[in-house]
C-alpha cells in the first residue's frame, strides 16, 4: 500500500538535490511547491490529495530533469519518451510514410 512515507522516501535524493523543491504536509494531504530561486514568491504549488498524486508530480518531475542518480535506476523509466518520439525528424503528421 502507498503511503505518503514511502513516497517521500523514495524520493528522497531528488528532493536533496533539487533546492527549488519542497513538499509540505497539509489538512488536506501535502503540497509540492516549487520556488523561483531566492525569490520569497513560489512558482507553483500543486497539492496532492493522495499518495498516487504524490507520487505523478514527482515522478513527472524526475523525468523533466532527465533522471537523479540513483533514483533513475530505481524507477522504471520508459525507454522511449513519447514527447520527443513526436518530434523526430522521422514524424510524418501522422499521413505515414
Amino acid at each position: 500500500m502507498l503511503t505518503f512515507e514511502n513516497i517521500l522516501e523514495l524520493f528522497q535524493e531528488y528532493l536533496l538535490r533539487d533546492p527549488e523543491e519542497e513538499v509540505l504536509p497539509c489538512k488536506r494531504g501535502y503540497v509540492r511547491l516549487t520556488w523561483n530561486k531566492d525569490s520569497r514568491y513560489c512558482v507553483d504549488g500543486i497539492l496532492c490529495r493522495t499518495p498516487e498524486e504524490l507520487f505523478d508530480e514527482f515522478l513527472d518531475s524526475v523525468y523533466a530533469a532527465e533522471g537523479c542518480g540513483s533514483i533513475a535506476g530505481r524507477l522504471q523509466k520508459p525507454t522511449k519518451k513519447p514527447w520527443r518520439s513526436c518530434a523526430s525528424p522521422t514524424w510524418t503528421g501522422g499521413r505515414g510514410r
